[in-house]
């Protein structure tokens, strides 16, 4: 359960309470063929969904979202500007490395099928949250590319690039 409050400092024990108090819940929806005809799995626990035979439910490629280059950020544009052209990346230590998809919310690959990428936020003293994902391919012209603004809570396919 995540406790939200105001004035509440952070790592601040609190105590539950009928004001304060949000469940947060994720719900992850997957195709009717996958789960046995339900429209939506939901996890409660943030455990990964689970299907009629208790297997954890992965994403399909019709099951992931869809947003076009055009409609994201500047800086993801630029971001698939320098995967494309082999670099330089700003994050030479975590940009290009292998994304596990830990939390199954892309289609389900082999192992290193996946790359992530920093997508630059302005203001951001870190790295900040977003993200592109490539999968597939080569380095410089991955088959599949995904985007993230919430640290691989969410992602959406990336379409509209050449």
């Amino acid at each position: 359960m995540l406790l939200l409050g105001r004035g509440c400092a952070p790592g601040a024990a609190q105590r539950p309470s009928a004001a304060a108090t949000t469940t947060v819940t994720k719900t992850v929806t997957v195709p009717a063929t996958a789960r046995g005809g339900s429209s939506a799995a939901t996890a409660l626990s943030g455990e990964p969904a689970r299907g009629p035979a208790g297997a954890p439910v992965t994403a399909t490629e019709r099951s992931v979202a869809r947003c076009d280059i055009d409609r994201l950020p500047t800086e993801a544009r630029r971001t698939v500007d320098l995967v494309t052209a082999g670099g330089p990346i700003p994050y030479p230590r975590n940009d290009g490395v292998v994304f596990r998809n830990a939390e199954r919310l892309l289609p389900a690959k082999p192992a290193n099928y996946y790359r992530e990428y920093t997508v630059d936020t302005p203001q951001e003293d870190s790295r900040g949250a977003r993200r592109i994902v490539t999968g597939g391919g080569s380095a410089r012209a991955p088959e599949q590319w995904y985007y993230t603004n919430d640290h691989y809570q969410s992602f959406c396919q990336i379409t509209g690039l050449p």
